[in-house]
C-alpha cells in the first residue's frame, strides 16, 4: 500500500483506519514490524516452527554486495541463539523474473558468500532459512493447493541435507495459525 502525503493529514481515526489496512506485504509496515524484536521473533517462530527461536542480530533491507556479480538486498535477515541464518523475503510479484527457485538458490550463495567468514570449514556452514511468504500460491499451475511448500535437496532419491531450508509460505490459506504442526 502506497501512502501518500495527504493520507497522514486527518483525526486520529482516520490514521488508525489506514494502519488498520497494512498488512506484512506492505514493505514500509514489514520494516517496521520487523525492527521490534519480539514482534520479528514471533513471526520467525511462525514462519519456521522453532518455538524456542530467539533472535541475537536482525536486519531489515541488508544490502548484500558482489563486488563481481549480481548484488542482492535482503527484506530480513537474522541469527538466532544456535548460530541459523533466518532471511524472510516477502514477495508480492507473482512474476517469475522475481520469484521462484533460481531467487531462492541465488539468496542461498549470496548469504554464504557474504556472511560466512573466510576460512570456515564447510562443515561448520551455518544452517540457513530461506523463507518466502507471498500472497498467492507458488505452485498453482501444477494444481498444487498448500499452506507450506518445503524444498528438500536430493541426491539420487536419498534426502542430502545441505542445512538450507527453503520454505514458501502461501498466504491464500489463514496459514499462520497451522504452520507450527505442519514442521
Amino acid at each position: 500500500m502506497k501512502i501518500n502525503h495527504e493520507d497522514l493529514v486527518g483525526t486520529f481515526e482516520q490514521k488508525k483506519k489506514l494502519v488498520s489496512q497494512f498488512t506484512l506485504f506492505d514493505d514500509t509496515f514489514f520494516s517496521a514490524v520487523m525492527q521490534d524484536k519480539d514482534a520479528a521473533e514471533y513471526v520467525l517462530r511462525l514462519c519456521t516452527g522453532i518455538p524456542a527461536l530467539k533472535l541475537i542480530s536482525s536486519n531489515i533491507q541488508q544490502a548484500l554486495r558482489n563486488l563481481i556479480g549480481k548484488s542482492s538486498t535482503l527484506d530480513f535477515i537474522g541469527e538466532d541463539s544456535t548460530g541459523k541464518i533466518i532471511n524472510i523475503e516477502v514477495q508480492n510479484a507473482d512474476d517469475e523474473r522475481y520469484f521462484g527457485p533460481m531467487r531462492s538458490r541465488y539468496h542461498q550463495s549470496i548469504i554464504d558468500a557474504s556472511l560466512v567468514p573466510k576460512g570456515v570449514d564447510y562443515d561448520q556452514l551455518p544452517e540457513v532459512y530461506v523463507i518466502f511468504i507471498t500472497p498467492f500460491n507458488p505452485l498453482k499451475k501444477q494444481g498444487h493447493k498448500k499452506v507450506v511448500y518445503i524444498s528438500k535437496t536430493y541426491l539420487d532419491g536419498v534426502e542430502w541435507n545441505n542445512k538450507v531450508h527453503e520454505i514458501y509460505l502461501n498466504t491464500t490459506f489463514r496459514f499462520f495459525r497451522y504452520v507450527h504442526t505442519i514442521f
